[in-house]
């Protein structure tokens, strides 16, 4: 009642306690309360076995008020699983750091949740040193969010300038078509939105590139620069050779283009219409200003060049008679008006030996003041001259 008791048996002896319930009860409020100690040898083990429960709960370690400690010493591992050691838990402690590691394992689980992560009223994170990996590999990768918000699936870079983020499918090979790709963004119910710095650039690049508006409504489809004086929208087709290498086609509709009233619409190469109804000239080519060239004479001389194609060039000195000289070279197709200013005649010369001027009456100089005449090349460097023409 008021003394010990002690069971002390030789080193190379048991003591054995056998019978119905066994129970270790401390009485004692203090450290150690209970303790099972071995300390003799490197072989030593302490062994806790229940050969034939079955229960979940054949070995139990409840701390109704305190915790549970479990500690190994470094270089040893602390493992929790099965006796097939196919499914367990292990903390494998060491001095090295880049030899210390914990382990959740389950070799043969085959179901969904073979291993399972679950906070049913918080969170979970994941947090890796910076210079470490999070890594997630697996059969599907499902992402699903539970939070009716903003950002409800995010990913964030905001450490460096150095920094990205790469989706990539390496061997995926199904084609871009309406809710299928090999990458695919997919916004069922809203819209989907690129937002990038003012001074980087969107670069997309692929096989074919296919935009499709699937909303009836004006400016289904838009690009628009707004930012500056400096913008520009490109199209651009570097290698094509198709007569229509860059195609407008409106199939019901019209194809309008629109300058302010202070600029001028461009065209280098040929402009062509053609009419598509039998009954209206709707392929017609209307509402072209052409460009006035005041040409620049010298010596009583203008010679024409490529860029006067489609153009109204003036001739302008004063009661001197003037001289356009036709060269090799414009091109098939080549046209102009010549308009003559001056109160003079101005006569159309072509290149010695190299060009032929056809007129069908042999004339080949403006007949006075306001003449205005036309110069076409209908090929091989022959131009036809015709018009207000003298002798």
């Amino acid at each position: 009642s008021a003394g010990g008791v002690d069971v002390d048996a030789a080193a190379a002896k048991d003591v054995n306690i056998a019978g119905g319930q066994v129970a270790l009860v401390s009485k004692d409020d203090a450290a150690s309360a209970i303790s099972l100690t071995a300390n003799i040898g490197t072989s030593e083990t302490i062994v806790v076995t229940n050969t034939q429960g079955t229960s979940n709960s054949a070995i139990t370690l409840t701390s109704s008020a305190g915790g549970i400690t479990a500690a190994v010493a470094d270089e040893k591992d602390l493992t929790l699983g099965n006796a097939a050691a196919d499914a367990y838990l292990k903390v494998a402690a060491s001095a090295t750091a880049g030899n210390e590691d914990v382990r959740i394992v389950n070799t043969n689980g085959t179901d969904e949740a073979a291993i399972a992560l679950t906070s049913s009223a918080g969170g979970v994170d994941v947090d890796a040193a910076a210079a470490k990996d999070v890594n997630i590999a697996g059969g599907q990768v499902a992402l699903v969010s539970k939070d009716n918000a903003a950002s409800a699936i995010s990913l964030t870079t905001n450490i460096g300038l150095s920094e990205t983020i790469v989706v990539t499918n390496t061997q995926g090979t199904t084609d871009g078509i309406d809710d299928a790709g090999a990458i695919e963004l997919s916004a069922a119910a809203g819209g989907i939105g690129l937002a990038w710095s003012d001074s980087k650039d969107l670069w997309a690049e692929g096989g074919r590139a296919v935009i499709t508006a699937n909303e009836d409504a004006a400016d289904a489809i838009k690009l628009h620069a707004d930012a500056g004086t400096s913008q520009t929208i490109n199209l651009v087709n570097d290698a094509g050779t198709n007569a229509a290498a860059i195609a407008l086609t409106s199939t019901a509709g019209g194809v309008t283009i629109s300058t302010a009233s202070s600029s001028a619409t461009s065209v280098n190469g040929n402009l062509t219409g053609t009419s598509t109804n039998t009954s209206a000239n709707t392929g017609a080519i209307s509402g072209f200003d052409a460009s006035l060239n005041a040409a620049t004479l010298s010596s009583n001389s203008y010679t024409l060049v490529a860029s006067d194609n489609g153009k109204v060039v003036t001739i302008d000195n004063n009661t001197t008679a003037a001289t356009v000289v036709i060269p090799t070279g414009l091109g098939d197709g080549f046209n102009c008006l010549i308009v003559q200013k001056g109160n003079h005649q101005t006569t159309i010369s072509p290149v010695s030996g190299s060009v032929t001027i056809a007129n069908r009456s042999s004339e080949t100089k403006t007949a006075a003041q306001y003449a205005v005449i036309s110069i076409i090349n209908i090929g091989s460097e022959t131009y036809i001259v015709s018009g207000d023409t003298g002798s």
